[in-house]
């Protein structure tokens, strides 16, 4: 599809991040571009591992990663009227600010897209905010107060 926008959403399945991929859906679908969202979950293995356990330990931090995206994917597909937005997954191990660096340039992200709370974490928003400027914008989406 021509000029179809790519769109990396970061998910922890937090609420933060089911309100960001709602707000995505919703604008995109209101201005009627066609857009490929890629919801995205980095995963990392716990430090404290036995070195004899870290594939087992892998092996269910990427069966819980690929759960959780299944999970959302059907939410998010709920949201979606518009024939033009397709949404897929990506269960990815590494730290948050390097798989997205990777898959911004492998696949050539328009924008990527997360949710936040406007409190914990915010180093690590900072940096990645530092990381993503030179390849593409980012947005922050900051919960709303119930």
């Amino acid at each position: 599809m021509l000029n179809m926008k790519k769109i990396l959403i970061a998910t922890d399945f937090s609420p933060e991040s089911k309100q960001a991929i709602k707000c995505i859906v919703d604008f995109f679908q209101n201005i009627q571009v066609s857009c490929r969202i890629l919801l995205l979950n980095a995963y990392l293995i716990p430090k404290n591992v036995e070195s004899k356990n870290i594939i087992q330990v892998n092996d269910l931090a990427k069966i819980n990663s690929q759960k959780g995206l299944k999970k959302e994917c059907h939410q998010t597909l709920k949201l979606i009227t518009d024939a033009n937005m397709q949404v897929e997954t990506i269960s990815h191990m590494g730290s948050l600010t390097n798989v997205i660096s990777n898959i911004t340039k492998k696949e050539k992200i328009d924008l990527i897209v997360m949710g936040k709370d406007g409190g914990k974490h915010v180093n690590k928003v900072t940096d990645l905010l530092k990381d993503s400027l030179s390849a593409c914008p980012l947005l922050i989406v900051f919960r709303q107060s119930p």
